[in-house]
């Protein structure tokens, strides 16, 4: 088994970027050509990157301003309720509103790497039939498409450093190592979310729904100590999106991160890899399939 993964690694047992294993072939075989898929997928780096950013692009196409109009509305929400707030919970707004734009040009990447992970095999029936095209592919490209879209919302957080809020340290790199984590944990997420929701086609619908929620029960607006110690703080702690929102933003902030927090990181990421190696190697060769119905 493990050797004819790694051949799929080197790219000798198979004659074609895309090879399919047989839906009724034993799982070693299957193992191998999801293995093959992934490297072929990261390879490719050249093509989903350009057509992640055409994507960015042709969204705004026509316009002035292009993806930088996104940026402008961010701005002006944080700006909004940074100073409406803020007072609410006894801080004072430019404090607030430094903790507010992290959180939420944060919480909106972790949106829309969800999103487009139950998205990622929905319309890719007819590209899946392009043989040069591995599926990883097309996960790759919606986690660039979302990186892109951030790093143009990042300017604002990098405006906001001249007001002496964010605390930069020796422990600021974490936030770096929380963000890489995300990115890893969206494609891992993406290989079992994605061919679920091609399967099932309600799952995609009741994501959105349940982000809206997630807003609001997410520490974006408010802050997390006005849950701990009290009855409602299992909304906190069951809570993955707190997690990777408080591992990014706190150490900018100049706070530390609790060790419990690195500990349930690691156990997401985990459990990620664990469903997304084993979910995307038995349903590959169904995708195509569920994708044209």
């Amino acid at each position: 088994m493990w050797s004819r993964a790694l051949g799929a690694l080197r790219g000798t047992t198979t004659t074609s970027e895309t090879w399919f294993a047989p839906v009724d072939s034993p799982f070693r075989d299957k193992f191998a050509a999801a293995t093959n898929d992934g490297y072929n997928g990261f390879r490719s780096w050249r093509v989903w990157l350009q057509i992640g950013s055409q994507s960015v692009r042709r969204q705004y196409s026509r316009t002035t301003l292009g993806p930088w109009w996104n940026v402008i509305q961010e701005a002006l929400f944080i700006v909004a309720v940074g100073f409406v707030w803020g007072p609410l919970f006894g801080t004072q707004p430019q404090g607030y509103v430094s903790y507010l734009a992290v959180g939420f040009i944060v919480f909106n990447l972790i949106s829309a790497l969800l999103s487009q992970a139950a998205s990622t095999f929905i319309v890719v029936g007819g590209i899946a039939n392009r043989h040069a095209t591995p599926l990883t592919s097309n996960i790759l490209e919606k986690i660039a498409d979302s990186v892109i879209r951030f790093l143009h919302s990042a300017v604002i957080i990098i405006a906001l450093i001249a007001t002496g809020d964010f605390h930069f340290s020796s422990s600021s790199w974490v936030s770096l190592w929380v963000f890489c984590l995300l990115l890893l944990n969206a494609y891992l997420l993406s290989l079992w979310l994605g061919p679920l929701t091609v399967r099932f086609r309600d799952i995609e619908p009741s994501i959105h729904a349940v982000m809206r929620l997630m807003f609001f029960v997410t520490p974006v607006m408010w802050v997390p100590t006005a849950l701990l110690g009290t009855s409602r703080s299992k909304i906190l702690e069951l809570n993955p999106f707190y997690y990777f929102l408080d591992g990014i933003r706190n150490p900018l902030l100049g706070i530390a991160l609790p060790n419990h927090e690195f500990a349930v990181l690691t156990l997401i990421t985990l459990f990620n890899a664990v469903a997304g190696i084993t979910i995307f190697t038995w349903t590959r060769s169904r995708i195509t399939y569920w994708g044209l119905q």
